[in-house]
């Protein structure tokens, strides 16, 4: 069997991600269980699941009178309290939810909602929020 030491620096310089099982496995184990310092490294740079981001592609809306032009990257992250939020760089718009699905329907709900407001301000607005509008315009598909 082969092992490998990792220096301490190049420990910290990466990134370990491990789930409540491994995290188990390393407190109980007879070998890290006499040795604290593993067991403190492999807390220290613990992520827990929930606190993961993800990315997804949005190909189609399920909202009457719209469909999208072109597929929309939405990034989901839990917050504190362990909702979902969506998220779209492109746009400043989110959504939230339970499960992925519920925050991706808040997100369309609230990107159509903007998209309405901005249209229906169309004279009034600054050359920031025509550039949005314009955005959303290239994305959207008004049937």
């Amino acid at each position: 069997m082969t092992t490998m030491a990792i220096h301490p620096e190049q420990y910290q310089k990466t990134q370990f991600i491990v789930n409540e099982r491994t995290l188990h496995a390393l407190q109980t184990h007879p070998q890290f269980e006499r040795n604290p310092d593993v067991v403190a490294q492999s807390q220290k740079y613990c992520v827990p699941p929930q606190q993961h981001k993800s990315i997804s592609m949005l190909y189609q809306i399920n909202v009457p009178g719209y469909q999208l032009r072109y597929p929309l990257m939405i990034e989901f992250e839990p917050d504190e309290n362990g909702e979902i939020i969506a998220s779209s760089s492109e746009f400043h718009v989110y959504g939230a939810g339970d499960t992925e699905q519920e925050a991706t329907d808040d997100f369309v709900g609230m990107l159509i909602d903007l998209f309405e407001e901005l249209k229906g301000s169309e004279p009034l607005l600054s050359s920031a929020l025509l550039r949005q509008l314009r955005n959303l315009k290239s994305m959207l598909i008004t049937l």
